[in-house]
């Protein structure tokens, strides 16, 4: 009976659920954004080595970087999906 009267219960908080859930909801919106953010890098990254010849090595450099964050991102949204 006490639970019911304690309205910071763990187990009856409404409110701290409800905000633990947002907090992972947005988490996990802003993952997608930055692997999406790091697809589109990959791509204008590819837009400039055509463009650029003489910079292709410097340029390959930026795509692997952007390569290694998409990969990172890619992970984390399979992790959290396996969560879900």
């Amino acid at each position: 009976m006490t639970e019911f009267s304690n309205p910071k219960s763990k187990e009856y908080d409404l409110e701290e659920r409800t905000a633990k859930f947002s907090e992972d909801i947005n988490f996990r919106n802003k993952i997608y954004i930055c692997k999406k953010e790091a697809n589109e890098t990959k791509y204008w990254i590819k837009i400039l080595a055509r463009h650029h010849q003489e910079l292709k090595e410097k340029i390959r450099t930026f795509w692997r970087e952007a390569h290694e964050c998409h990969l990172i991102f890619q992970k984390i949204t399979k992790t959290l999906d396996g969560r879900v």
